[in-house]
């Protein structure tokens, strides 16, 4: 069995993300919570990248699960406009839909502080962290997704409902008319394209 500890996603009144073990806290793997402390300890933007790409199909916490929802969206608009010459700068959602998202967001330490402002800046922060990330490794968008995390196979548009496959614990469970990047998962696993409204 892996070890596991007990961790907090605290959000500071500046706007910034302190991963902190905690007794009444949410229990992380211990090889998640290494990737996270890694992660976080370099940025807010470094640690939702993590969490939004490397930590897909991963079973996480309430709290970690919506900001990797939150991060994972932004990966998958950047790789519906990412060309050959690479990602493509993608504008974040709308006021109306940062409202919602403050709305819809969990119970954590710090919540008082999330708005609108904050999300956009964590937005930006995950695009920067990025962008560093990308012009660091030397490869491509794809190539550097699969080293994030296995289950990135395939990059590119795609307007699908992604049907789960349930014997394959690593990849995400995503439900509904989405348009994401085509996700092959490693074994072979692969999700089943239906017809959708596009």
């Amino acid at each position: 069995m892996n070890e596991q500890a007990t961790f907090s996603l605290r959000l500071t009144p500046q706007g910034n993300f302190v991963l902190e073990k905690a007794a009444d806290a949410h229990l992380l793997e211990d090889g998640v919570a290494r990737r996270l402390i890694q992660s976080f300890s370099q940025g807010s933007g470094q640690g939702l990248l993590r969490l939004g790409a490397g930590e897909m199909g991963r079973n996480l916490p309430p709290v970690f699960r919506w900001w990797r929802d939150f991060a994972a969206r932004y990966i998958n608009s950047v790789c519906q406009h990412s060309t050959a010459s690479g990602p493509m700068v993608v504008p974040p959602p709308n006021e109306a839909e940062l409202a919602s998202l403050t709305l819809a967001a969990p119970m954590m330490p710090g919540m008082e502080y999330l708005n609108v402002d904050i999300l956009l800046e964590l937005w930006t922060k995950t695009a920067s962290a990025l962008t560093a990330a990308l012009a660091e490794s030397g490869t491509d968008l794809q190539s550097f997704l699969q080293g994030l995390n296995s289950v990135w196979n395939l990059v590119g548009r795609v307007n699908f409902n992604l049907a789960e496959n349930r014997m394959d614990s690593e990849c995400p469970r995503i439900h509904g008319d989405l348009s994401l990047p085509s996700v092959q998962c490693r074994h072979g696993a692969t999700y089943t394209a239906r017809p959708g409204v596009a």
